[in-house]
């Protein structure tokens, strides 16, 4: 029996070291499966740039490093398989939260998606997500 390598692809990797970024990859492809950590959103050109205000324009943002990330990859939105979601004021940003992920979804059968209340994110932000692709 032979196992693929594992693939591990950081952020230095996909924009040549302009993302302040842990010891972690941004995405590792293994057993059929691609991880992509935590994504915020920020802007992927300068990491100084502030998040956005409201929890709709990060979700987007969000899903806009996903689609850069696994096109680094090869691999495509369209292959989630789950995400989790990390939401301050909970009570307050779910259902805008769920509103604006399912704009990014789209129509059909969705990924698995668990959503919990945190107390706070790096940078201020609102929302996090990190998620789970069929490589």
């Amino acid at each position: 029996m032979t196992s693929e390598p594992i693939r591990h692809i950081c952020l230095a990797d996909v924009d040549h070291g302009k993302w302040p970024a842990p010891r972690a990859s941004a995405v590792v492809v293994a057993g059929g499966l691609a991880h992509v950590s935590g994504l915020r959103a920020t802007d992927p050109h300068d990491a100084r740039t502030p998040i956005p205000e409201f929890v709709e324009d990060q979700v987007e943002r969000i899903f806009s490093n996903l689609d850069r990330l696994l096109r680094h990859a090869d691999l495509s939105r369209e292959r989630l398989v789950a995400a989790r979601c990390y939401v301050v004021d909970f009570d307050r940003l779910y259902a805008r939260v769920a509103g604006a992920w399912s704009n990014c979804i789209g129509p059909g059968p969705g990924p698995a998606f668990t959503c919990v209340g945190v107390e706070r994110l790096a940078r201020g932000a609102l929302v996090e997500m990190d998620f789970i692709v069929a490589a």
